[in-house]
């Protein structure tokens, strides 16, 4: 397996973090036993803040969410890809020849002449008598 490249020693005085560069050149820092216990116990108290205890599972809840909203997004629009007759080039052929027949044949009709608008609509008691 690969050496570690970052790995902490501990010593009667304190914790040396030591890690190697990408150069291969070694950093440490040195940390007093008394700071790291304090560091310990303020990063204790705040994995106790609501915040901060329910953070990993918020995300995991958030990531799962986005993941089945964006999966079922992609089923739904497969789904109308595949069953969507406007996606085939054929049917666009088709529909639009259907559509210029209908506009030739309709122009054509003496229904579609402007009507005469001075005939007035007519009202109910006139149809009554």
């Amino acid at each position: 397996p690969d050496e570690p490249t970052a790995w902490v020693v501990v010593g009667n005085m304190g914790l040396t973090y030591c890690q190697l560069d990408e150069d291969g050149s070694l950093e440490e820092e040195f940390v007093p036993l008394g700071q790291w216990l304090e560091d310990r116990k303020k990063f204790t108290r705040l994995q106790q803040l609501t915040w901060f205890k329910n953070f990993m599972v918020s995300k995991m809840i958030s990531e799962w969410r986005s993941s089945t909203s964006r999966a079922c997004f992609d089923r739904r629009l497969q789904l109308v890809e595949n069953t969507s007759f406007l996606t085939d080039s054929k049917a666009l052929d088709t529909l639009r020849w259907i559509g210029a027949f209908l506009v030739n044949e309709l122009s054509s009709l003496s229904v579609l002449q402007p009507r005469d608008l001075s005939v007035q609509p007519m009202r109910l008691e006139d149809l009554a008598s």
